[in-house]
């Protein structure tokens, strides 16, 4: 849940329990910690679940405590951006060449996927790109892939020893 999505939370949790949320950051700030990874539609099903079973004054570690019970047997997947440079893997394939040995291997690329890696990861730029070509792996190789004809019949002699 964003900071904003939190604050009309925590208004809706004041008209819904009849009491006035307090305006000092600090508290806020703290209040927000346990519902940062909390989605606003699992929150307020917690809110629901507080109203039917809690009597009394309103306290937010009762609320807590519906957490899991709110989120048993759902699951909400984000809608993710549809990355061409990676395919929603965060890493983007390269060649590299190194003592005249080519490698492969990965930088983080520039969608939302693969910004929310590690740090430590390089991430991909369009210098990485522009030199290389995308195979059909969505690797970015150094040459360009060649495909040769192959004789089937003889490619099959040299692999099991002449029977065909």
């Amino acid at each position: 849940m964003t900071k904003n999505e939190f604050m009309e939370y925590v208004s809706y949790l004041g008209k819904l329990f009849s009491f006035e949320p307090t305006a000092d950051k600090e508290v806020l700030a703290a209040w927000y910690k346990p519902f940062e990874r909390v989605h606003i539609d699992i929150a307020r099903e917690m809110a629901q679940l507080y109203l039917k079973q809690e009597t009394g004054r309103f306290k937010l570690a009762k609320l807590l405590e519906f957490k899991d019970v709110a989120l048993r047997g759902k699951v909400y997947k984000e809608s993710t951006e549809n990355c061409k440079l990676c395919k929603n893997t965060g890493f983007v394939m390269l060649e590299k060449r190194d003592n005249g040995k080519i490698y492969e291997f990965c930088n983080r690329c520039i969608c939302k996927i693969g910004q929310s890696l590690n740090s430590n990861i390089k991430t991909v730029t369009e210098a990485d790109l522009t030199e290389r070509y995308k195979d059909y792996n969505d690797i970015y190789r150094l040459e360009k892939p060649r495909f040769e004809n192959i004789d089937v019949q003889e490619f099959k002699k040299e692999k099991i020893g002449g029977f065909v």
